[in-house]
């Protein structure tokens, strides 16, 4: 069917070649039902050439770089989203990651307070702040929101050795019999 649909949105890109959701549906196939990034990185310039302020667009390109590992082109396409979808949780989240990958650790913070303020019972600004605390050294800050983390139902394995073995060189058993008991 993603073939079908490429050859579709290929002729309606040249019926009306100007309108920007024809080339970010036809990315969108070649990203995610034929993992072609090289092709879907094409297509979402399209539609960003037509429309700079594409929300969703900016996004896919962002999160595209992200999964490239380019994060410096990650980083400009999520400063490009993050004023068009300032409460989107995955913008947030993306941004985050992307800041503290860049060594960006204000940027990092700032997205990261505003996301655990709009999303208090998710997990994922829990994991975020986690990682900038650890990133900035101060372990003692990082565990407190890789808890909180864990106690909002994030149950990365790694995670949950590390807080293990964190606890046991802190001396608190039980805690560390928790994490390990988790990770099984």
């Amino acid at each position: 069917w993603a073939q079908k649909a490429v050859t579709h949105y290929r002729q309606a890109i040249k019926l009306v070649p100007g309108f920007p959701e024809f080339h970010y549906k036809l990315a969108s196939t070649y990203r995610y039902n034929l993992k072609n990034l090289d092709s879907a990185e094409i297509y979402y310039g399209y539609a960003l050439s037509l429309d700079s302020i594409y929300a969703d667009a900016n996004y896919e390109m962002a999160k595209l770089f992200f999964d490239k590992a380019d994060f410096q082109r990650s980083n400009y396409y999520f400063e490009k989203t993050y004023p068009l979808k300032p409460t989107d949780s995955m913008t947030l989240f993306y941004y985050g990651q992307t800041a503290l990958k860049m060594g960006n650790l204000s940027t990092a913070y700032k997205i990261d307070k505003e996301f655990l303020n709009l999303y208090p019972n998710h997990y994922y600004p829990y994991v975020n702040l986690g990682v900038y605390y650890s990133t900035a050294l101060k372990d003692d800050s990082a565990v407190i929101y890789f808890d909180k983390a864990i106690e909002k139902g994030y149950r990365e394995t790694s995670l949950l050795a590390k807080l293990a073995y964190y606890y046991e060189t802190k001396g608190n058993q039980e805690k560390a019999k928790y994490y390990r008991s988790l990770s099984r």
